[in-house]
């Protein structure tokens, strides 16, 4: 009984240790923020308002801008440096057979 136990106890302890190569081998799920996030050509972190206020359950974008002024301000009254962390960019889309120029930014993130 006692060598049963033993082989019983190898077993597992093998069974485990495949368990954990195979885990080693999925790849790791990243969250909404990290398949949003992009990288300048200088190597900087940022992520695309629009997008980030579609993941975030903003349904309309004039919306999500209150939040960025919000943080805007709060950055100017913090005296950080206001370019260093939203940048505007203006994007040619098509909307009804038209092309509209749209203001967005690239949030950057503060470290």
């Amino acid at each position: 009984m006692v060598y049963e136990f033993n082989i019983l106890g190898l077993d597992s302890l093998l069974a485990n240790s495949i368990c954990i190569q195979n885990m080693n081998k999925i790849p790791k799920s990243q969250s909404p923020f990290e398949q949003l996030q992009e990288v300048d050509a200088d190597g900087k972190e940022w992520w695309n308002s629009r997008k980030l206020a579609r993941v975030m359950g903003y349904g309309k974008y004039w919306i999500f801008e209150r939040v960025i002024a919000k943080a805007q301000a709060w950055t100017t009254q913090k005296e950080y440096q206001y370019g260093e962390h939203f940048v505007e960019i203006t994007e040619m889309v098509e909307q009804f057979g038209i092309d509209v120029c749209i203001v967005n930014y690239r949030l950057i993130t503060y470290r």
